[in-house]
């Protein structure tokens, strides 16, 4: 694969990610989002506060509820983040290693 197509790959979970994020955080409009539109994700310190995403994906999930879903994407969320993210990060930075 190439670096566009990484680099592709790699702004589509980013972008996939932040959807997941807005859609789980429960904080009014006027807190999400700044004086341009754009979403402000939950912080601590300089990092996105994924534990938080997470809970509040979890806490989306309950089938006992009508109306509810038993998922709502909270895997997903852990697997973007463990895996996905990191393994594109991984390709970019090897991409241009010579072959042993």
């Amino acid at each position: 694969m190439r670096i566009d197509g990484l680099q592709e790959n790699y702004d589509y979970w980013v972008k996939y990610l932040d959807v997941l994020r807005q859609y789980s955080d429960p904080r009014p409009d006027s807190q999400k989002f700044d004086n341009q539109g754009n979403y402000v994700p939950v912080m601590v310190g300089n990092s996105v506060n994924d534990e938080q995403y997470i809970a509040w994906l979890h806490n989306e999930a309950d089938d006992t509820v009508p109306g509810k879903s038993e998922y709502k994407g909270e895997q997903t969320y852990k697997e973007i983040i463990t895996y996905i993210l990191p393994y594109i990060q991984i390709a970019l930075k090897n991409l241009n290693l010579p072959e042993d």
